[in-house]
């Protein structure tokens, strides 16, 4: 199955029109794929919840509810006939329920009972619908820091025949925005018109991993109308041909929904300047645990975060042939577990 055989969102905008033309009936639509139990079901109410209805099996085994704040499962009968019924609760994450179902519909397997699986989907999905609900849209330096990494994977992918999207491993909060076997790279975004300071979040954030490099990048951006912006990324990357549903998930881990496109599309940039830098130069401006006795951090010190000055660095900075040979390394390497 692929993401062209059918459109989850156009059948959605399909129910859902007929639900709110004043009519309390459930209105459902095919949904495209099929499991031994028979065709899964998208379905849609005058309140705008969009609900996914997975047939059971005769006497499969289910729980009856399963509640929660952004999600609801629950058995229900429709014509005499069993399902898994899975509702989005909060109509203002039905962008978020539609990335959940393509990923559900990618999990079930043809044959055999399904209900094991959709239970531990959801609960699997409840803390990211929880996660979105509560952080809201980016910020603009948020989002200027997302499009700095989508920029620099966009480069990456353009160089990898594979395009693999596990060199992004900024969305799973790891140490590094990206890496691969042998090689790591940070990246961060300024808004400020004058100088090159960044902030560092951890002592270990510009500590490199073992047995490998590791490299900063800094993109200053301007506010310009005819700039860049993240929907124009997203778009870019998904020309790509990535895997969609895999880049979908990583965006929705980094924070960005793809139903607030208008928004973010009014965020646009241009890039000012950009460097990037071999951190592990003697003289790159860094806190480690290796700057410290014994080389860890005292015993009762938590976090530290910290602001550097890169403006004495610019002259050390990777020459274009450089940072090409970085981004070929990214794109060839083996992606670290």
């Amino acid at each position: 199955m692929t993401a062209k055989q059918y459109s989850f969102e156009s059948i959605w905008n399909v129910v859902h029109s007929l639900a709110v033309q004043g009519s309390a009936e459930l209105y459902m639509h095919t949904l495209g794929p099929a499991i031994e139990a028979g065709p899964l079901m998208a379905a849609a109410n005058p309140a705008g919840q969009f609900t996914v209805l997975v047939p059971l099996l005769s006497g499969e085994g289910f729980a009856d509810q399963l509640g929660g704040a952004a999600i609801r499962l629950e058995r229900t009968l429709v014509k005499g006939k069993s399902y898994a019924s899975i509702t989005c609760v909060e109509s203002d994450l039905n962008d978020v329920f539609i990335i959940f179902v393509r990923d559900l519909v990618r999990r079930l397997p043809h044959s055999g009972a399904c209900a094991g699986v959709v239970t531990d989907h959801v609960q699997h999905w409840r803390e990211l619908f929880a996660q979105t609900k509560l952080s809201g849209l980016l910020t603009l330096p948020q989002a200027a820091g997302l499009l700095a990494e989508l920029l620099t994977l966009e480069r990456i992918l353009s160089r990898d025949h594979a395009r693999g999207l596990a060199v992004w491993s900024g969305p799973s909060k790891s140490q590094h925005d990206f890496r691969v076997s042998g090689h790591a790279l940070e990246v961060k975004a300024s808004l400020a018109r004058e100088g090159h300071r960044t902030k560092i979040s951890s002592v270990d954030q510009l500590n490199e991993p073992s047995n490998s490099t590791l490299y900063l990048s800094l993109f200053k951006f301007l506010l310009a109308p005819e700039g860049d912006s993240l929907p124009k990324a997203v778009r870019r990357i998904k020309a790509l041909n990535v895997d969609p549903l895999e880049f979908e998930l990583l965006l929705l881990r980094a924070g960005y929904r793809a139903g607030s496109e208008d928004v973010y599309g009014a965020y646009t940039l241009s890039i000012s300047t950009e460097h990037t830098f071999d951190v592990t130069e003697p003289a790159f401006p860094r806190i480690v645990p290796g700057k410290f006795v014994q080389a860890q951090v005292p015993d009762g010190v938590e976090q530290i975060s910290y602001v550097i000055d890169l403006a004495g660095q610019l002259d050390a900075s990777l020459s274009q042939p450089q940072l090409d040979a970085l981004y070929m390394c990214l794109a060839g390497g083996t992606t670290d577990a």
